[in-house]
């Protein structure tokens, strides 16, 4: 990450580390996927490796709160994902995919200012909430009709990721 002044000059770069349970720390590139009016960040983290030049696969990924003026992390919850690989040299994670269907349900959250979590769970269908100090409070299920995929929707999803793929424009 690149660490910007009140003026928006560059001042230095960070980059996240989890503490890993045997000790040490990971670091990892995954990208913020919000922060809240503390200035920290939260994370879907990668699975958790297995072990030197080795994969790790997982359908659940932990949602990470990191904490830059203290370098802490806390792991506030897990959600569903499709299926992600990661690749261990060093003892640091090289490599993250995903895997998978694309039109798999998959859980998706958010962080608010105040540090609370919102995630829709796609399985029961309900919207669950985590306070920041990592209290669960489970949503009503929610019911609906579930829609089948059709072969049309199929199509258009690969010739979404075709588009995709060979778009010169599109951000890496």
């Amino acid at each position: 990450y690149l660490v910007l002044d009140p003026a928006g000059r560059a001042i230095t770069t960070w980059r996240p580390s989890v503490a890993r349970a045997e000790g040490g720390s990971m670091n990892f590139l995954t990208p913020a996927r919000g922060s809240d009016s503390q200035g920290r960040l939260y994370v879907e983290a990668p699975p958790p490796p297995a072990g030197d030049g080795t994969f790790s696969t997982a359908d659940t990924a932990p949602i990470i709160r990191i904490d830059r003026r203290t370098n802490r992390s806390d792991t506030l919850a897990w959600v569903r994902v499709l299926g992600l690989k990661s690749t261990v040299r060093d003892g640091q994670v090289t490599a993250v995919s995903g895997g998978g269907n694309p039109l798999t349900p998959r859980d998706e959250w958010a962080v608010f200012p105040d540090g609370r979590i919102a995630i829709a769970r796609h399985a029961p269908y309900r919207i669950d909430f985590v306070s920041p100090d990592g209290q669960l409070r489970r949503g009503a299920q929610i019911a609906f009709t579930p829609q089948p995929i059709t072969q049309a929707d199929k199509d258009e999803e690969e010739e979404r990721r075709r588009r995709e793929r060979h778009d010169p424009d599109r951000e890496q």
